[in-house]
Parts: C-alpha cells; structure tokens; sequence
C-alpha cells in the first residue's frame, strides 16, 4: 500500500529532522570528522611507585619518562620528560578505559586498588577496580571503564594506585585510553 501524500510529507519532514539532529551529533563529538580520542602506555618500563600512606598516588617516574603517547586525536600529551598523563581539549563526557600490572615491592598479602586521576586528584568509586596480591612474586592486572564529565576541556588524565600495606608499587604495563562520548 502507497503512503498518501499527506503521509508522504511527513515522512520526510521526519527524515529531515532525523538527518540534522544525526548531523549535530556528529559535530559534536568529531573533529575533521573523526572523533576525539587519545592513548598512552607503558610498555615493560619498572615504574616503582612510592606509596606512602592510604592516599591514591599517581603512576609515574619521578623526573622520569614512563609513559608512552598511542594513538592521538584531539587530545595531547605532554613531551619533556614527565610524562604521565593525557590532556583533553573539548569539554565534554569522556569514556575512560583503563589497564594496568603490578606487583607490590616488599610484604605479603595485600589489596592493590586503581583507578583515573583528573588533574591529580583520584576519582574514587567510579572505574576503580583492585585486585588481592599474596606476595612479592605476584604479579598480575586490573582495569577499570568509567564515563566522566571533563567540563573544562583542559583536564589531565592519569592513572592513580594504592594498596593496604603502604609500600612501593612496581608497574610494568599499562594503557590509559579516552574518547569524547558527548557534550557537557
């Protein structure tokens, strides 16, 4: 059965809106139409970890490279020998994917926690994760996913650890991985 003309218009008109609001979405999110995306890791670098207290410390090399820029696209990463962490340029909700392994550098049974830092300050709950470590030869990963509101579009990106015994992390590998998902 054909649609009547009446019908006929308002598909369209339908269509229409369908296509601009699919188009405002787009051009929120991409940039030279492609989205905003960005990436680093450590690839078999010891990063040791002072961990001091109870406190989320940030995974780094003090004076140090460590991390290694991926893919980038719409988002920077700083040269110049600290490198650490992402920086995003678009406020905007981010979806932030993050990996990482470790061992605890003396002690025994512990629980090593992780998660994402947003300008040195650790975001708890939301895409933390641990995981139980029973002595010094015990190595293995934990990740976590969150989605985060990045008003600013200025705001770093890290990655923060802790655990209950209070002393130094070795991390070997790990990926830190961000995407513009959405406006503010």
């Amino acid at each position: 059965m054909k649609p009547s003309k009446s019908e006929e218009y308002w598909l369209e008109k339908i269509l229409e809106e369908l296509l601009i609001l699919q188009g405002n979405l787009q051009q929120d999110i991409l940039i030279d139409g492609s989205l905003y995306f960005g990436s680093m890791f450590i690839d078999g670098v010891d990063i040791i970890v002072p961990i001091l207290n109870a406190n989320p410390t940030e995974v780094k090399n003090a004076g140090e490279d460590g991390w290694t820029a991926g893919e980038l696209n719409g988002v920077t990463f700083p040269t110049g020998g600290t490198e650490h962490y992402l920086i995003v340029t678009e406020p905007g909700r981010y979806e932030i994917a993050w990996n990482t392994g470790a061992h605890i550098d003396v002690g025994g049974r512990t629980e090593i926690h992780g998660g994402v830092m947003i300008n040195n300050v650790a975001v708890r709950n939301t895409g933390e994760n641990h995981r139980t470590v029973t002595n010094t030869q015990d190595s293995g990963a934990f990740s976590g996913v969150c989605i985060l509101d990045l008003p600013n579009g200025d705001e770093q990106v890290s990655l923060w650890v802790i655990n209950d015994l209070s002393n130094n992390l070795h991390v070997e590998h790990g990926t830190v991985t961000i995407k513009l998902i959405g406006k503010t």
